[in-house]
């Protein structure tokens, strides 16, 4: 079947089985519902309808006999909180998540200095940290609205100091409850996270 119509857009090559429909004026295809049809050949201008069946050849000047249909996406490797972006932000009224939940823990070098805008404990959910002697944290980078739990996983004090007004960077201070600086002993933990409304460091609860 050929056709060529007076307007615009044309049908070229064949179609092996039945196609019945109108073709207008301005060289717009209408298929009744329900048509099935195996097209072979370029197939231009504006077709209205369903088609069903096989289609090979030119759609739109892409040639779809060498288009892969699309896979489905996966995973590769171990998925845990920590290979995941860290810009992923889930927008849901409630996330469910069945099974477990594993997360990564940082080791870092033992701490022998008081830390001023360190990095040491990194941007991981978890850190396990030792001091040589009891050691003072002034302020530290990290992410915006970031939260990490650090433990201390040595035999000296770590002590959390309240923003000073004058050591390291202002806006990676901390502000902690009642402007009291926090010691953080053996065996104890801290969760902090930054707020962006004060742009500091907070501690959510302490343990």
């Amino acid at each position: 079947m050929f056709a060529q119509p007076s307007a615009r857009g044309f049908l070229t090559g064949f179609a092996s089985g039945t196609f019945t429909g109108t073709i207008d004026a301005t060289g717009i295809i209408t298929a009744p519902a329900g048509v099935v049809a195996n097209v072979t050949g370029n197939l231009a201008g504006n077709v209205t309808g369903n088609l069903t069946g096989n289609v090979t050849g030119l759609v739109d000047g892409i040639d779809i006999d060498s288009r892969a249909p699309l896979a489905s996406p996966t995973f590769t490797g171990t998925t845990t909180v920590a290979t995941l972006a860290a810009s992923v932000t889930v927008n849901t009224a409630a996330l469910s998540v069945s099974g477990a939940i594993t997360k990564s823990i940082a080791t870092p070098a033992q701490i022998t200095t008081n830390l001023t805008d360190t990095a040491v404990f990194g941007n991981g959910p978890r850190a396990v940290f030792t001091t040589d002697a009891s050691r003072n944290l002034y302020s530290r980078t990290g992410l915006a609205l970031m939260e990490q739990t650090i433990t201390n996983g040595g035999a000296q004090d770590l002590v959390v100091i309240h923003d000073d007004g004058a050591t390291g960077t202002a806006t990676l201070r901390y502000s902690l409850a009642g402007g009291t600086n926090v010691t953080i002993g053996p065996g104890e933990s801290v969760k902090q996270f930054y707020d962006t409304s004060i742009s500091r460091f907070r501690l959510e609860q302490f343990s």
